[in-house]
């Protein structure tokens, strides 16, 4: 029944709501319950009916809560993505057209890197006219030669190499499958560099160039 009733209507209303009264227009609810029910019983229907109006007002007035917004956990910090290698592919020619790739190191530690020049294992991924037999050489930012190597199995001292480097090639997991493919491992302070790949000879043929990290969780990048 409290569902019924409309929130601001007067009283009047209600209690003609209540008994199912055919006017609206003229009404008199003491005189008309009077001569229904008989004076004894109008105090106790003027109760109900106030007890009903009330209950209705106090749906009416009562706030409906604020949903308040459910606080989300603190979101975890992503860690910073890193580079792990780099490459390039291209076809190796002659004079001012053989491979030139740059790569900049940042940060106060110095970054251990392996840099590798690939010909003949292309062959096994169905490139054609790969570069038999590249050298490698690696440059500092003033385009002073730093490193060079002209096959992995045989290190070239000089610059900032110092030692025989094979086993440490074997070692870092990116060793050339061929003989004739060079590979040199430097620690390079921040600066750029620049690393070229040529053909033994002036022969040309498409080669990939290659640098991986191989210190991960220093601070250098």
């Amino acid at each position: 029944m409290l569902a019924s009733f409309a929130a601001n209507a007067p009283i009047f209303y209600h209690i003609h709501r209540i008994f199912c009264l055919p006017n609206e227009t003229v009404f008199d609810p003491l005189a008309f319950m009077g001569a229904v029910l008989g004076r004894a019983r109008i105090t106790s229907c003027l109760a109900i009916a106030l007890t009903v109006l009330a209950a209705d007002e106090l749906l009416a007035q009562t706030p409906t809560p604020t949903p308040t917004a459910t606080p989300s956990g603190t979101p975890s910090a992503t860690p910073a993505s890193r580079l792990s290698n780099i490459s390039t592919r291209a076809l190796v020619q002659v004079g001012d057209e053989v491979m030139i790739g740059g790569f900049i190191v940042r940060g106060a530690d110095e970054k251990k890197v392996i840099i590798r020049a690939i010909g003949p294992e292309l062959s096994q991924y169905g490139v054609p006219d790969f570069l038999a037999d590249p050298t490698l050489e690696l440059h500092d930012g003033t385009g002073a030669l730093i490193a060079s190597n002209d096959s992995w199995l045989h290190t070239i001292l000089g610059g900032i190499i110092t030692s025989d480097q094979v086993r440490d090639i074997r070692n870092s997991g990116h060793a050339p499958t061929d003989a004739r493919e060079s590979a040199i491992i430097a620690e390079l302070p921040a600066g750029n560099y620049t690393a070229i790949v040529r053909g033994v000879n002036n022969t040309i043929g498409i080669a990939l160039a290659e640098i991986y990290d191989l210190s991960p969780n220093d601070d250098s990048n």
